[in-house]
Order: structure tokens, then C-alpha cells, then sequence
């Protein structure tokens, strides 16, 4: 300060925080963007949805509508097991560049990114089954032509999932949520593509539900089985009995032995369905005797990836040993479906 009171001379510190801004830019890319392909990935999506999709609705893309897609590949589990882990990340890589080069042609393809693993999602524009589907086709010749890596040529295909905005949802959480509902019945069906609508929905709701109430009535043993007599052509006489699933629920009434099956295929609990229905039908077996009635056998109709388990020998006898039965006392047998209305086990 001089003599009046006002400052006479200035000091100024400077810092160089470009390496600070360079860590800052780091960060960012590392929590938005996958390291793998540096595609977008699901966290960025997740909390900017309404920010990405916002310019791309101007007045004629509004009118074509917004297809939000999610996207499997097939078999890439198969390319990792065949060729490395080395080579499927590679090959994730040329997906993530062929991505981003497909985005730079394509007026009606507007952001793709990694969901994980080999799952990402796409936003096209359009509001129907053939204007999607023409966009896809286009984006497949692109993406998924021809890949080679180290002299081997692979050719990969893809399920995808859609839905559309407005139509069927306003927000993120809705149309991934739809679009997933899509892609597994995709999945199941086989179908290349499928865009989601009430009836899947309502069919989901049904298959969770019934999951729910299949693994409380394996678990509080609220199943049974019904019994077909077999006997012998010449004498007509009782040879044995054939068992068969009936689940009568509370809430959802008669289930269907197929929709059982399927459901428990889905759910993963094939395993405990079959051990019940052998563990069942050697105790009612016992019962009978036990009430005199000249029952010889009981036929039990096991799904085929019981007969792939390595202690499916195990679980057998110590069924057997349980109730005091012998080997000739149960008929086992592999059925896959042999009729649209029942499930034999």
C-alpha cells in the first residue's frame, strides 16, 4: 500500500492445473465410457437418458419415433472358448470401432453402447417393426460382417430386444425394462428380433409369478402326483403305475404340467423338480404296499439333464435306500414333452 491508503504493487500466484483437469478428464471417461470398445457405457445412458434423447426429437425425427434396442450377441461365449479371452475382447474392440463408423453413415442410427459382457443397447430412429428392421439390416452388413482374427474367420449373428418412445414408455427405466422383456423372449424364441407389447409383458408377469409360487411348493411340498395304472396286454392285470405332476395353487389354480416344465427349465429348478418327483413316487410306492395294494413298479419320467448329472446315480439309491425299494421296483425314463398337455415325471 502507499502513503494514501492504495495499492501500490500486485503479487500474483499461479498454479498448473493442467494435470489436475487431465485426471479430471480421466475420471470421466472412466465412469461414462467403456475402456474396452470406448463406447458409452450403461451408467452414462442410465443418468443422461433425457439429455441424449432430447436433440435427437426435432420435428421429423418426433414423427419417425425412437426405438430403444438391446442387443445380444449369439454365441460369443463360444468364440471365447475356441479362440481365448484375448481374442473375444479383440473382437469386442472392432465392435466398438464398426459401432462408431456406423453411427457416422447411418442418418437413423444415433448411439450405441456396451450394457456389459456381450449385451449393448442402440438408439434408431423409427416407430415400427419394418422401419426397424430395414435399419438393422443395414447396421448388421455394417457391424457384423466378416471379422478375422489371426487367419480364422467369424461371422456373428444377434438377438435384439426393442421399444419404442414414445409409445411405450417416456423414461429410461421403462423402455430398457421393456426392451429386456423383448430380448428374452427374442432369446427363447429365436427370433432375431422383437419388439416389445402388452402380451409379452403380461406373459412375463405370468412366468415370474409362477417361478415365485414353484419354488414355494417345492419348498413347503405343496405338489402331487396322480397315478396312471399300466397293465399287462395278455392278462389285463396291474404291471405297475405311471406317475404324473399335478400342482392345483392357491392362487393360481390349475397349473399345467408343460407350463411347469417350462418354467422350471427357465428358473433353473429342473434339479429339484426331478428329485422331488423320484423322492415322491418311491413314498407313494410305499404307501401302497403298505396298504396292500399289489403294485410291482412305479415308471417315473425324468427330464434329460437329470441323466447328465454326475450323481444322478447317488441320488437314485439314497431315494431307494430311503424307502427300502430295490432298482426293480422303479422304471426310469427321459421324456421331453411327448404331449402338448402334459409333462410326465
Amino acid at each position: 500500500m502507499n502513503n494514501k491508503g492504495k495499492p501500490s504493487k500486485y503479487v500474483s500466484i499461479r498454479t498448473d492445473i493442467t494435470a489436475l483437469k487431465e485426471q479430471e478428464e480421466q475420471a470421466k471417461y472412466q465412469a461414462y465410457y467403456d475402456e474396452l470398445t470406448g463406447l458409452y457405457n450403461r451408467r452414462y445412458v442410465q443418468e443422461n437418458f433425457d439429455k441424449i434423447i432430447q436433440p435427437l426429437l426435432d420435428d421429423k425425427q418426433r414423427k419417425n419415433g425412437l426405438a430403444v434396442c438391446l442387443v445380444d450377441l449369439d454365441r460369443f461365449q463360444q468364440v471365447n472358448d475356441w479362440l481365448g479371452q484375448r481374442a473375444g475382447d479383440e473382437l469386442l474392440a472392432m465392435l466398438g470401432e464398426r459401432f462408431r463408423h456406423a453411427i457416422q453413415v447411418m442418418a437413423h442410427f444415433q448411439l450405441a453402447a456396451r450394457f456389459g459382457g456381450d449385451e449393448f443397447l442402440l438408439l434408431l430412429a423409427g416407430d415400427n417393426h419394418r422401419k426397424l428392421a430395414g435399419c438393422l439390416n443395414r447396421l448388421a452388413r455394417i457391424v457384423f460382417a466378416l471379422f478375422n482374427y489371426q487367419g480364422q474367420t467369424i461371422r456373428l449373428s444377434f438377438k435384439v430386444g426393442a421399444s419404442f418412445y414414445p409409445q411405450d414408455g417416456l423414461n429410461y427405466d421403462e423402455l430398457v425394462t421393456k426392451g429386456d422383456i423383448a430380448l428374452y423372449q427374442a432369446r427363447e424364441s429365436g427370433q432375431d428380433l422383437v419388439i416389445f407389447d402388452a402380451a409379452l409383458g403380461e406373459k412375463l408377469e405370468r412366468q415370474i409369478e409362477v417361478e415365485r409360487r414353484l419354488r414355494q411348493a417345492l419348498d413347503q411340498d405343496r405338489l402331487s402326483m396322480v397315478y396312471q395304472p399300466q397293465y399287462h396286454l395278455t392278462s389285463r392285470r396291474l404291471a405297475g403305475l405311471e406317475a404324473l405332476l399335478c400342482w392345483q395353487d392357491d392362487q393360481l389354480g390349475p397349473v399345467s404340467p408343460v407350463e411347469v416344465l417350462q418354467v422350471a427349465q427357465n428358473a433353473g429348478s429342473l434339479a429339484r423338480l426331478d428329485e422331488w418327483a423320484l423322492d415322491r413316487a418311491c413314498r407313494d410306492l410305499l404307501f401302497l404296499r403298505q396298504h396292500a395294494l399289489p403294485v410291482r413298479r412305479v415308471a417315473v419320467n425324468l427330464s434329460p439333464g437329470f441323466f447328465a448329472r454326475q450323481d444322478a446315480r447317488d441320488i437314485v439309491q439314497g431315494i431307494l435306500q430311503q424307502y427300502g425299494l430295490t432298482g426293480h421296483d422303479l422304471e426310469l425314463d427321459e421324456e421331453l414333452m411327448n404331449t402338448l398337455t402334459r409333462y410326465w415325471i
